[in-house]
């Protein structure tokens, strides 16, 4: 991840080293503020499947307290936390945003293509362990 940004910071610097237009720097900023979108939408539609499985698993949650317990806790907080990330990731992206200069402001929302990025995957991996747990769960406890 950190050489995903320093090669794209390095990618920058050069672009601008190469004297490129005011129009062109608008144009990758706009495709990177499109593909940020484009992707929180993908993450948001998982919004309503994240939280109803959640759901499902609390009230398992409730009715078994034996050692499958730590891990349907460990699986309810994950869901939890991914669920806030995207919260914290939509309270703080500024689709308005605009620094001082055009090449800062690229790194800034290819920066929250990055973090959005994360989320998906955090969104992913924690939807795929809750159906996993609730698939193999039989009256409540797990196999």
């Amino acid at each position: 991840m950190k050489n995903t940004l320093l090669f794209f910071l390095l990618l920058v610097t050069f672009s601008c080293n190469q004297s490129e237009s005011n129009g062109e720097m608008s144009n990758q900023i706009s495709t990177v503020k499109k593909e940020t979108i484009e992707m929180h939408d993908v993450v948001m539609a998982d919004m309503g499947k994240l939280r109803s499985l959640r759901d499902s698993l609390l009230s398992l949650s409730v009715r078994n307290d034996s050692i499958e317990s730590v891990q349907l806790r460990k699986i309810i907080f994950n869901l939890d936390s991914a669920d806030k990330a995207m919260w914290d990731w939509m309270h703080n992206y500024n689709v308005n945003f605009k620094s001082e200069t055009d090449s800062a402001t690229l790194v800034y929302f290819h920066r929250k293509y990055l973090d959005i990025q994360q989320i998906k995957q955090l969104f992913e991996n924690s939807i795929s362990s809750g159906q996993n747990y609730l698939s193999t769960s039989i009256d409540g406890h797990a196999q």
